[in-house]
């Protein structure tokens, strides 16, 4: 599916530029151009964010929709924030928390990389299992949802024919 893919590689660009803006503050190598270019970047990010967010709710749910904003938008926030907050102080201007947050950076975004690996391979798990759109709620009688499960599905689960 195209949304699992440009959203793959839209969080792959944002990690990239993030590690390459990371490397320019702690060579202390930062000038306006490549500030400039990681701006772009969140830009570019933050353009699709909407859209790949209702998207993800259209086609695997609203815990999905919830798990990007929350978990692998938030990680990837938080570490840009803690590289921007670097950036405008510099780092011996930077508090004692702030210090341990910055020398921390590479780590969350690490993390930040895995939280988004696995949450994309939740996603093609679940379009492997074809449990995406519409189709993911009929005749599952886990969703709850009555209305869409079949007379024969129910028929077929009585009698231990379908499990």
């Amino acid at each position: 599916m195209s949304v699992v893919e440009h959203l793959s590689n839209a969080i792959d660009r944002r990690l990239v530029a993030q590690r390459r803006f990371l490397t320019h503050v702690q060579r202390d190598e930062t000038n306006e151009g490549n500030h400039r270019e990681y701006g772009a970047a969140l830009d570019e990010w933050m353009g699709s964010f909407s859209s790949f967010k209702s998207k993800l709710f259209l086609y695997f749910g609203e815990d999905e929709a919830r798990t990007f904003e929350n978990e692998v938008h938030a990680l990837l926030r938080e570490t840009s924030n803690v590289i921007l907050r670097t950036y405008r102080l510099g780092e011996d201007e930077l508090s004692s928390r702030d210090l341990d947050e910055y020398k921390n950076v590479l780590l969350r975004m690490g993390l930040a990389q895995s939280v988004a690996a696995n949450f994309l391979n939740r996603l093609n798990d679940n379009i492997i299992n074809n449990k995406f759109g519409t189709v993911q709620y009929i005749n599952d009688i886990n969703t709850g949802d009555l209305d869409k499960i079949s007379r024969t599905y129910l028929f077929l689960r009585l009698f231990g024919i379908k499990s």
